[in-house]
């Protein structure tokens, strides 16, 4: 009726503010930290904007578990598998990591078991862990994950290049680290974010800003803390937007076009590559 609010709308508006204030604060707070470190402590800085990059999964997490519960038995035990391949690389972590290996493997299970929930209550705009419609889906999704990530591997050592010399190091140990951000960084830094966005726009994205908005939260929170500000705005710029449109929006588009289990191994092969090459 004319002069009547439509309550999927309203709701719809105000949950995305929700994530605008949500992701404004830790924005803020990235920018406040390397303004007051970045200058005459990088590597601090750089600590300090992944720890507020962890703080705000972490948030999201609690947020959209305190409005949809935990996920179904199924989810549950999706989030528990992708953990335990994630608690393999604390093989190798744990010395230089320590207690954070496991801060991080409760970061991954709840983060995964909130994405979950919201997938489970909203179906129809849902990212998949891997997609199972077809009878090859899982192949082709592995096999487009392996090619994704060769090619964005290639790209990533001719950037890496000019700042690092080549150390060869360990395939079995490689493989083994990068099972971490293989797992954690495109579920707890990702995708929880995505289900963020699709539960407080309600299970929908009614307009291009939204559906911009959502890509966004996808690729920059997790993109910014690898880039410390040191003084030069022009400079912080283009490093994160190459970051962001080469890799963050490449691992994006496979989490929605194909599916998680895609990303995973395209991130994974990136930084298996990376760790073979320069060790580090």
């Amino acid at each position: 009726m004319e002069g009547q609010a439509i309550p999927g709308k309203t709701q719809t508006k105000h949950g995305m503010k929700t994530v605008a204030v949500m992701s404004g604060v830790y924005f803020l707070l990235y920018i406040a930290v390397n303004i007051l470190m970045g200058g005459s402590d990088p590597m601090n800085a750089q600590q300090f904007s992944w720890l507020l990059l962890m703080i705000f999964s972490f948030v999201s997490a609690g947020y959209l578990l305190k409005k949809h519960k935990f996920p179904s038995k199924k989810g549950i035990i999706a989030s528990a598998v992708i953990s335990a391949v994630f608690s393999l690389s604390i093989i190798v972590r744990f010395s230089s990591n320590g207690i954070f290996c496991f801060v991080n493997l409760a970061l991954l299970f709840f983060t995964s078991c909130a994405s979950m929930s919201v997938f489970e209550k909203y179906p129809g705009n849902a990212l998949r862990i891997a997609d199972t419609s077809k009878k090859y889906s899982i192949p082709v999704s592995i096999a487009a994950g392996i090619g994704v990530g060769a090619v964005l591997s290639v790209i990533n050592y001719f950037l890496a290049i000019r700042s690092r010399t080549p150390e060869r190091g360990d395939v079995i140990l490689s493989f083994l680290k990068a099972l971490e951000p293989a797992t954690v960084e495109e579920i707890a830094l990702r995708t929880v974010f995505y289900a963020l966005c699709l539960s407080c726009a309600g299970g929908e994205f009614i307009n291009k800003r939204q559906k911009f908005a959502s890509y966004f939260m996808m690729v920059f929170p997790h993109v910014i803390p690898h880039v410390v500000f040191t003084g030069s705005v022009v400079e912080w710029l283009l490093s994160v937007l190459v970051l962001a449109l080469i890799f963050g929006l490449a691992f994006a588009v496979m989490q929605r076009k194909w599916d998680i289990l895609s990303a995973m191994i395209a991130h994974g092969t990136v930084d298996l590559v990376r760790f073979i090459i320069f060790n580090s």
